[in-house]
């Protein structure tokens, strides 16, 4: 009876492990777009560094990434990680001294978690 127990737990186990793969893809397309969109304009793109970074969903079932993300300077320096959130058209990032609007935008952009980004 064990065996059995196992064995079937096992082939189950097996068969799922496609499907959570192809959850984890599920957004890469669009979380590459939406990282370009947010890093076109840095001074080096490549030096970008994300941290808390996921795929959201508001209320009206717009998607986005959000999260934190840190990049190198004019002078190679990084410069710290500052909130953002992005789509595949658009982007906002933290600026100094925005404590009200931008906290709101973002509870309101990132609503929903989806799917953690490495």
């Amino acid at each position: 009876m064990l065996r059995k127990f196992v064995a079937v737990f096992a082939i189950s186990t097996l068969l799922a492990i496609p499907v959570v793969a192809q959850q984890g893809g599920k957004y890469s397309a669009f979380v590459a777009k939406a990282k370009y969109q947010l890093t076109r304009d840095f001074k080096d793109p490549s030096s970008a560094q994300y941290r808390n970074a996921a795929v959201y969903k508001n209320s009206d079932g717009k998607i986005s990434l959000c999260g934190e993300v840190n990049a190198k300077n004019s002078f190679g320096a990084y410069i710290g990680f500052v909130p953002f959130y992005a789509d595949e058209t658009s982007h906002t990032i933290k600026q100094e001294g925005d404590d009200v609007v931008f906290p709101m935008l973002y509870r309101l952009t990132c609503e929903t978690k989806l799917s953690a980004v490495k």
